[in-house]
C-alpha cells in the first residue's frame, strides 16, 4: 500500500460512529469514473447492519483529497465537469433546488437581506433559485474552485468562501444554509468538525437543509454500481442519529426524489440520469480520452452556452423533487438549533 496516498493505517473501527453498535460489515468501494487514479483503489467500505451508515476506509490524507477536488474532480475529462468560464444566467433545471428552499421555508422566517449560505453550491444554480424563491436574500458560497468563485462573483456580485474557515473567521452567520450532495464528499474524520463549525454559522432562529444520496447498507447492497468519490453514506435512520447525537433539533426528514426501483430500472436499460452516476457517463469519460483537448474545450463550450442561454422552466410540481417518503434515491433533512 503507497504511503503517499494512504495514512498510517490502525485497526478498522468495531462499532459504528453513529450508533455505537458493533454491527460493522464490509463492503466493496465502487470505483468505475476514477478507476486510473490511486486515490480510491485501496478503500473499502463499512457498512453498519444496526442503522444503515457507511464509511469509506481507511481514510485518505487531507492533501490528496484536497488535490483531488482541487485538480481532478472538476477536470475537462470529469462526468462532473462544469465550464464556470461559460456560465450564464439563467442556469436551467432547477426543481431539486426549488423543492429544497420552499421547503425550508416552511420552518423559518426569512427577511429581506437575510443571508443564504450554499456549502458546495456546484453551478451555483441555489443562487439563481434563491433569488426567486427566497425575498431578496443576501448570497454567500463555500466553494474552493477558483473559476467557480470567479464566475459566481460576476454574475451574482456575492461573497464566496473558499473553505468553511474562512465563513467562521468572517463572523457572519446565514438565516438558511443548504448543502446538497456535499456532506457525502467529507470523509469520517472531519464530520465532528464540521457539525460544531455549521453550529457557528446559523443564526440563532435559522435553518440548515442537507440533502445526501440514499444508501442504506442494510438494504442497499445490491442497487450499488459507483461508490467514489464518496467518503459517506447514509441511510434516513443514522442521517436522524447523527444529528440527534450532536444537538440538532430535527424539523422534517424523509427520503426524496426518484423511486429507487424507477431509478434502477432506467439504469438496466442504460438510459441516461441526471443525478445519479450511470454507466453512460464512463463510457463518455472512456471516450474522450481520445478526443484531442481543443476539441473537447470547442464541444463544451458549445453545449454549456446552448444550456445556460435557456429560459428556465416553470415549477413542475409532478417532478420526483416534490415527493417524498418510501424507498428513493436521496434523503432530505431540515435543522436548527
Amino acid at each position: 500500500m503507497d504511503s503517499r496516498v494512504i495514512d498510517l493505517i490502525s485497526d478498522p473501527p468495531i462499532e459504528c460512529p453513529v450508533c455505537s453498535k458493533h454491527t460493522l460489515k464490509y463492503f466493496d468501494y465502487f470505483d468505475r469514473i476514477w478507476n486510473k487514479e490511486f486515490i480510491f483503489s485501496e478503500l473499502i467500505i463499512l457498512g453498519c447492519q444496526n442503522c444503515g451508515f457507511g464509511f469509506s476506509w481507511p481514510e485518505l490524507p487531507n492533501t490528496t483529497i484536497e488535490k483531488f477536488y482541487a485538480f481532478k474532480y472538476r477536470d475537462h475529462s470529469s462526468p462532473f465537469y462544469i465550464n464556470f468560464n461559460k456560465l450564464k444566467r439563467p442556469i436551467i433545471d432547477h426543481q431539486r433546488q426549488i423543492s429544497q428552499l420552499l421547503l425550508a421555508k416552511q420552518f423559518v422566517e426569512f427577511k429581506s437581506g437575510d443571508k443564504f449560505l450554499d456549502i458546495g453550491p456546484g453551478d451555483g444554480v441555489s443562487l439563481s433559485t434563491a433569488q426567486v424563491v427566497l425575498d431578496n436574500p443576501t448570497l454567500m458560497t463555500v466553494e474552493g474552485n477558483k473559476g467557480a468563485s470567479e464566475a459566481f462573483k460576476k454574475l451574482y456580485l456575492i461573497k464566496n468562501y473558499g473553505c468553511i474557515d474562512a465563513v467562521l473567521k468572517s463572523g457572519v452567520k446565514a438565516k438558511i444554509i443548504l448543502m446538497s450532495h456535499s456532506l457525502e464528499h467529507f470523509k469520517l474524520d472531519w464530520l465532528n468538525l464540521l457539525l460544531a463549525n455549521l453550529k457557528q454559522l446559523i443564526e440563532k432562529d435559522g435553518v440548515l437543509v442537507i440533502e445526501v444520496p440514499n444508501v442504506d447498507f442494510r438494504i442497499h447492497d445490491n442497487y450499488r454500481i459507483e461508490d467514489s468519490p464518496h467518503f459517506l453514506f447514509f441511510s434516513l435512520d443514522s442521517l436522524r442519529e447523527l444529528f440527534k447525537k450532536n444537538g440538532w433539533t430535527i424539523l422534517f426528514s424523509n427520503t426524496c426524489g426518484e423511486p429507487y426501483e424507477v431509478w434502477w430500472e432506467r439504469l438496466s436499460m442504460g438510459l441516461p440520469n441526471k443525478h445519479q452516476f450511470s454507466f453512460i457517463r464512463v463510457s463518455k469519460k472512456i471516450l474522450m480520452k481520445f478526443i484531442p483537448n481543443f476539441i473537447k474545450k470547442i464541444v463544451f463550450n458549445k453545449i454549456y452556452l446552448f444550456k445556460s442561454s435557456q429560459r428556465s422552466p416553470v415549477v413542475k410540481i409532478k417532478s420526483n423533487e416534490y415527493s417524498y417518503g418510501g424507498n428513493r434515491t436521496c434523503l432530505r433533512i431540515v435543522l436548527t438549533l
